[in-house]
């Protein structure tokens, strides 16, 4: 790897042509990513009432299934970011990722038009027809690659909007700007695109969404001349990371076994306990005749060690995040779950879609999100001379989203005692996703910046990933109205 791509020196300005990087290409990145923003936001609230539509699913079953795939969406940009840093680099994933999910979008469009994609309508007379299998390969195929497409684009074009830096305040006032962005997208993909999905029809829905995508494509390729630090890496950091860190220890290993000959006029050494003729090839390559090790043998080693050093102190931080990340993943999904059981009605006319439910939250992120970067922040550095840390804005962050499960919790509580009366308004969910909203302003910034700013610049492709990356796949109760989701709010407060 060169240290050159390692260290990510300032964007130089290319020969008889204008400056690379900077808030020129925010646009280009941004307002592209908000086309697929708002595709996502849609098709990932509201994906549950799809498959029990329009595939003639159970709640359980459609609620397991859209669990899965919302893990599987968290795990995606970290898998994605990998591949960025260690094959093709951020601009060729994301282009390649807008493509899948555009397909994606193409063969939802077609399961929600073409009848023989999808099974017939449930009818008062005997059962639910269930989906085929082909039905099933197909459904399952717009899933994959539409999974495929937000792993990445959710994350990556995050790192490659902050390498268009050299300032780390202009990095971390991207990362805010960037996030704020996404949630207004997932917020009109939820309130427009959802109710064209259950109002005039699935068809339109997937079709904006897919007509969406592709403009973002069109959008984000068409600033590539303005991009800069988007070339495909000189080979994998981890890689580097793996044989510098076995180099370093078969040295250590080999050095305590050395005995230099006196004799036969070879100055080098026998390894009286050692037999493997590569491991000696591989040491004689790094020590020259004179027994000290290569200055640029030394510093390589010695710079992917610090860089595996670095990145190490941070998986501590990582794991702590997981439970958030549970509490993130059942929020989506139970909060759906609920709405369907619960009094949606405002008024006597209107009646709000569940998936619709989650705006509360995202709208919440977002709002918190302008207010913190245009007010509080400002006026924090004012009185004290500095601004929050990203560490104490994970931490306070953290905080505010046990709070909020609890309060989840309590109103779970309270519908199941008001099950044999009426059922509970709907707007009691609206609490504690609007204090989730708060939680998430604090800390998906803060922990970007972080991972951003603390990861080595060879891979801040994973380091962004990382704020996605959940390791836990849930099971939901068999039934919403039992005491079950009032536990699994408790567990996870825990």
């Amino acid at each position: 790897m060169d240290n050159d791509q390692l260290l990510s020196p300032p964007c130089p300005p290319p020969p008889h042509r204008r400056r690379l990087g900077g808030w020129i290409t925010f646009p280009f990145i941004t307002v592209a990513m908000i086309g697929t923003g708002i595709a996502t936001g849609s098709m990932a609230n509201n994906l549950t009432v799809y498959l029990i539509d329009m595939f003639n699913m159970g709640k359980l079953n459609a609620a397991q299934i859209s669990s899965f795939v919302d893990g599987c969406l968290n795990i995606a940009p970290l898998l994605m970011a990998i591949v960025a840093d260690s094959c093709f680099g951020s601009f060729l994933v994301i282009s390649t990722s807008i493509i899948s999910s555009s397909l994606g979008m193409l063969l939802f469009f077609l399961t929600a038009t073409v009848s023989l994609l999808r099974p017939s309508s449930c009818s008062s007379i005997g059962p639910c027809e269930s989906p085929t299998s082909l039905q099933l390969v197909v459904l399952y195929t717009a899933i994959t690659l539409w999974i495929i497409g937000v792993g990445g684009t959710r994350l990556n074009p995050a790192t490659m909007g902050a390498n268009q830096f050299d300032n780390a305040d202009d990095q971390s006032i991207f990362f805010t700007w960037y996030l704020f962005s996404l949630n207004v997208a997932a917020l009109v993909g939820i309130v427009g695109i959802v109710y064209v999905e259950d109002n005039v029809g699935w068809g339109w829905g997937f079709g904006v969404s897919g007509a969406l995508t592709v403009a973002s494509l069109v959008l984000f390729i068409s600033g590539r001349s303005l991009y800069c630090r988007h070339k495909p890496p000189h080979g994998s950091p981890f890689s580097a990371l793996w044989n510098s860190m076995l180099l370093s220890v078969k040295r250590k290993m080999m050095k305590e076994k050395m005995v230099k000959l006196d004799e036969g006029g070879d100055n080098f050494c026998h390894y009286s306990t050692i037999g493997d003729d590569d491991d000696v090839q591989s040491l004689q390559d790094e020590i020259g005749d004179d027994h000290v090790p290569k200055a640029s043998s030394v510093q390589s080693t010695n710079h992917h060690l610090q860089d595996l050093k670095t990145a190490a102190k941070i998986f501590p931080l990582f794991f702590s995040s997981v439970p958030v990340g549970i509490s993130m993943s059942m929020q989506t999904t139970l909060t759906v779950l609920q709405a369907l059981v619960m009094d949606r009605h405002i008024g006597h006319s209107f009646q709000i879609p569940p998936a619709s439910m989650l705006l509360f939250n995202i709208s919440s992120t977002a709002l918190f999100i302008c207010i913190f970067d245009s007010v509080v922040f400002p006026l924090w550095r004012r009185l004290t001379n500095h601004t929050p840390t990203p560490l104490q804005r994970i931490g306070l962050g953290y905080i505010l989203c046990t709070i909020a499960m609890a309060m989840s919790a309590q109103v779970e509580h309270t519908r199941l005692d008001t099950l044999s009366d009426k059922p509970m308004s709907v707007l009691w969910l609206v609490p504690p996703l609007l204090l989730m909203g708060l939680g998430d302003a604090l800390h998906y910034p803060g922990s970007m910046t972080l991972y951003y700013q603390e990861f080595p610049a060879s891979m801040r492709s994973v380091a962004t990933g990382m704020v996605s990356f959940v390791q836990w796949v849930w099971v939901l109760p068999k039934h919403c109205n039992d005491r079950n989701c009032q536990k699994v709010h408790l567990l996870v407060e825990r």
